[in-house]
């Protein structure tokens, strides 16, 4: 029998059992065949791919990143939580070292002895770690088996997990870390909490099998009924969807969305009848902490949601009272037919989609008085006003006609509110399309703080910071993405968006990398981080994602951007030139001329946005670092009379160099000839107004 000591850890190596403080916590497997191919092995480099070959099987059964979040997870078990780690050495671009001088061996005696009184091994043996690692070790976690996969996946925010490149600008092996991070402020190193959950998409199992938006909505409604309550952390549909018929074990689903609990269930949808089975399962263990069936008439499928959502909230033990809970659960209205029209809606996935909304807009007719639906309409119009988005497909209305149908929709909203938070919600959003930022603010700043599970609130918070400049509420927003971003491929994205714009290189790039590594596959994330990467100068660096996003599958327009923004950042102007004039759908957007340094097209376009659509067509140009609102009267005295200082723009520092060109625009005309000259029509506009 083997036993060894490591910090106030005794462990019985052979049956993979830590004592700690007189408790006992077996290993799983795989950690602790990883602990044994360390303990067995010290001192040496070990590269993940051995790593992957000697405690998974072979290499294809795992990736670097498994690799980098088992060893957190060890990490965890062994204390060995504070940087610069002493136990497990990150060894940069080449893998791991377990350093011998932190392990003691004991006898039987001696771990019999420990083990019994549940005395500290360190006391024991001081020798174990380094004085210098005594001084930054960590006193080491409670080891509760609902807590430990929790732990692992906090841990992953504070290491970077095989940059893409290093930082000398050299390009490298992808698989090869830059080093590990600097431990960032918004990411604890406690566990998760206990009341964490994930909601998985809901199976049909009905007998035609064409009920599968009845359970994603019914899914949805839970989910969103579960963020309500104010101490439960729970995962973003964007995330947990994902795992959509996913053959994992639930432990690793729980670990990958970083949460403590995963709800998984079917539905069986019949002409008259409806049940719904539903099972929440701990993600340390497998122990299945609450499940039940529901048997009933389709028209109490309100009442299956709401019991459903009641049930689940008592089973994790939140502080809410049976009031609280009844209006947590509420669906909102008592129509059968709006309500499987809303989360038909509601299982399409996006307010944005044209078939969503005519199911929001279904059943806002068939109950007047249902509020969400209203809310879900008017986002869709919210949407469709944002001149910044290439995916409008509202092309022929005008900017007025959006707005009064957003309009109509929010005021329904709010007026038919029955529940007072969510009512802040859709004030806060009314107040931000019509330019009453100030009120706006306080009022989203309300509603986070009664429902700070919210996540897609916290969007609209993170956007109206940076427009008003309130720093400290952008920042508050930013780390709610950041500490989401490596369980959530959309948190990483606006995090992406986002930081760079307020952040020094330092604070972020890290972390950037980090996410390289975490998103992989995702197109997005990698553009983000390449457009990122050319804000702060790292050229070269940005040439390796340039590389990479050409070969993912994407649109043909996202690829022009990644090619256009490369190009003229490596003072490449004549090629960038050439793919504006190759471009097979001609583009005279703002984004692309500001980066050609075209600077009085851009201008004509932001004029001819101003003169077609007033000034709340120029809304969320407001959320461009080069914007320059000064050059828009109307919109500047809306700033001052907010009381936002208007913000000196920050040039692309990645454009082209200008070109030399007449006001006429004869210059651009010869560069680009297939392309229509905005100057021109901005004249065009203007005298057609005059006249």
């Amino acid at each position: 029998m083997q036993w060894i000591a490591i910090g106030d850890r005794v462990i019985e190596l052979d049956a993979g059992l830590v004592y700690r403080a007189g408790e006992s916590h077996p290993l799983s497997p795989r950690l602790h065949s990883l602990l044994r191919h360390f303990v067995e092995n010290p001192d040496t480099v070990i590269r993940r791919d051995a790593l992957i070959e000697a405690v998974w099987g072979h290499l294809e059964a795992a990736t670097d990143d498994s690799v980098n979040v088992a060893v957190s997870s060890l990490r965890q078990v062994l204390g060995d939580t504070r940087r610069p780690h002493q136990v497990l050495k990150v060894v940069p671009r080449r893998g791991y070292l377990f350093d011998s001088s932190t392990l003691r061996r004991l006898d039987a005696d001696e771990a019999a002895a420990l083990t019994a009184r549940g005395k500290p091994a360190s006391e024991a043996s001081a020798q174990v770690v380094p004085p210098d690692a005594n001084r930054g070790r960590a006193a080491g976690l409670p080891l509760a088996a609902t807590g430990l996969v929790a732990v692992a996946i906090v841990a992953i925010g504070l290491m970077v997990v095989a940059g893409i490149l290093p930082t000398d600008n050299r390009p490298s092996d992808v698989a090869e870390p830059l080093a590990e991070a600097t431990p960032s402020a918004t990411v604890a190193v406690d566990a998760l909490p206990d009341k964490s959950v994930a909601v998985l998409p809901f199976s049909d199992f009905s007998p035609d099998g064409e009920n599968q938006w009845f359970a994603d909505g019914l899914s949805e409604e839970i989910l969103n009924s579960l963020v309500r309550v104010p101490d439960l952390l729970v995962a973003a549909r964007t995330s947990s969807f994902t795992f959509r018929e996913s053959t994992l074990p639930v432990s690793e689903i729980g670990r990958e969305l970083g949460v403590a609990h995963v709800l998984e269930g079917s539905v069986r949808l019949g002409d008259d009848r409806v049940r719904v089975t539903a099972r929440l399962t701990r993600s340390s263990d497998g122990f299945h902490v609450w499940s039940n069936n529901f048997d009933r008439q389709t028209a109490d499928i309100i009442g299956i949601q709401e019991e459903l959502a009641r049930q689940i909230s008592m089973a994790l033990e939140t502080r809410m009272d049976p009031e609280a809970l009844a209006a947590m659960a509420s669906a909102g209205t008592n129509s059968v037919e709006a309500y499987r029209n809303y989360i038909q809606g509601r299982a399409s996935g996006t307010t944005s989609a044209p078939e969503a909304y005519a199911f929001f807009e279904r059943a806002r007719e068939l109950d007047p008085g249902f509020a969400a639906a209203h809310y879900h309409a008017a986002l869709y119009w919210q949407f469709q006003g944002n001149l910044t988005v290439h995916s409008r497909t509202e092309l022929d209305l005008g900017l007025p006609e959006i707005r009064r149908r957003f309009a109509d929709r929010i005021e329904a909203a709010i007026e038919s509110a029955d529940d007072p938070v969510a009512a802040l919600l859709y004030r806060g959003v009314e107040a931000r399309e019509q330019f009453r930022f100030s009120d706006a603010v306080a009022l989203f700043r309300r509603y986070v703080s009664e429902r700070p599970g919210d996540f897609p609130a916290w969007l609209q918070v993170m956007e109206l910071a940076y427009i008003v400049g309130d720093d400290a509420l952008h920042e508050q927003a930013l780390a709610v993405y950041r500490e989401r971003s490596l369980n959530d491929r959309v948190a990483a994205i606006q995090y992406l968006v986002h930081a760079y714009r307020t952040k020094a290189p330092e604070q972020w790039i890290d972390h950037a990398f980090t996410l390289a590594t975490r998103w992989p596959d995702a197109f997005f994330v990698q553009y983000q981080i390449h457009r990122a990467l050319l804000w702060v100068g790292r050229v070269a660096e940005a040439q390796a994602f340039h590389d990479r996003l050409l070969q993912m599958d994407a649109s043909p327009r996202a690829k022009f951007l990644v090619q256009l923004r490369q190009a003229c950042a490596e003072d490449r102007d004549d090629d960038a030139f050439a793919l504006y004039e190759a471009d097979p759908e001609p583009s005279s957007e703002w984004f692309v001329l500001d980066v050609l340094s075209r600077s009085d097209e851009a201008d004509a376009v932001l004029r001819i946005a101003e003169i077609e659509h007033g000034t709340h067509g120029l809304l969320n140009f407001l959320l461009y670092p080069q914007f320059d609102a000064r050059k828009v009267p109307s919109l500047v005295r809306v700033l001052e009379r907010e009381g936002i200082e208007v913000r000196k723009p920050t040039p692309v520092p990645f454009a082209c160099d200008p070109i030399d060109d007449d006001v006429d625009g004869e210059g651009f005309g010869q560069i680009a000839p297939s392309f229509p000259d905005s100057i021109t029509l901005a004249r065009d506009v203007l005298a057609g107004i005059a006249n």
